[in-house]
């Protein structure tokens, strides 16, 4: 067979070719075909995410479309408590990439991304705020946030501890600075409990001999006036409340006497 009728498309290098090196894809002595142009990007140039660096001879055209080479983006500079440089990626940015914005220790950008679209990012630029806190988390007995501000804590702003009932924190506030709070963490301490008191008893005064007041996990050692008994004869406290609630002071009877063989007292107790 004798195959007729296809022509080798030759095309002729553009007007403008910035951004492209045309070192070797030289159209002065005559239209070249594509794989004879070979052109790469100049320094400034880099090809798009994903792209290709080629001179296209398209059908119907005798100048070649060079494609694939855009200007690349440079991190912005001048941020206030940026990093350096201000994208994590580096300081230079190729086309379709995006910048991921960085700032100092305790500061978060604002927007945290940027995208490079030929030379120049959208947005501009960024800026870098300090940091929120977290509030802590972990705290046995805390309340859900722990802090009265919420989960995250604005600078400037602090954290006042909040504990569940019958528990006390150990610091009122937290300050939240450079996204870090101090002191760090809290704990939530069962509080005392009050010696019980009743009209309707004859609990002595206090009515604990270990005073006004029992420490949380502390025992109260029940105490009537004189000629009565109390039942039980101790409370336990536990996040300001005593178990069990309270105590009765009962008339004591005196002992039996006169009983032949038997011990004196006559009773254990």
């Amino acid at each position: 067979f004798e195959l007729a009728g296809c022509v080798e498309a030759r095309c002729r290098l553009p007007a403008d070719v910035s951004g492209y090196d045309i070192t070797r894809c030289n159209t002065d002595d005559g239209p070249l075909a594509a794989y004879q142009c070979d052109v790469a990007c100049q320094p400034g140039f880099a090809a798009g995410e994903g792209l290709l660096v080629e001179a296209l001879c398209e059908e119907g055209s005798d100048t070649f479309r060079l494609v694939g080479c855009y200007a690349e983006c440079q991190a912005p500079s001048g941020i206030v408590y940026g990093a350096t440089p201000s994208c994590k990626g580096g300081s230079i940015l190729t086309h379709g990439s995006m910048c991921e914005a960085s700032c100092e220790a305790g500061y978060t950008p604002n927007p945290p991304s940027l995208k490079c679209q030929n030379g120049e990012l959208s947005p501009a630029d960024f800026e870098c705020k300090e940091a929120n806190c977290d509030a802590p988390d972990g705290i046995l007995n805390a309340q859900d946030p722990p802090c009265q501000a919420g989960k995250f804590i604005v600078p400037g702003t602090p954290c006042m501890a909040l504990c569940e009932k019958g528990f006390q924190p150990s610091v009122a506030q937290l300050d939240c600075t450079k996204g870090v709070l101090s002191p760090a963490n809290f704990s939530c301490i069962g509080s005392p409990c009050a010696a019980p008191s009743a009209e309707d008893q004859d609990y002595g005064t206090p009515s604990c001999v270990e005073g006004e007041q029992v420490p949380h996990g502390g025992i109260c050692t029940t105490v009537c006036k004189e000629g009565s008994s109390p039942t039980p004869k101790t409370l336990r406290c536990h996040a300001q409340t005593f178990e069990p609630l309270n105590f009765t002071c009962g008339q004591m009877c005196a002992a039996p006497v006169g009983i032949q063989n038997a011990l004196e007292p006559a009773c254990a107790e």
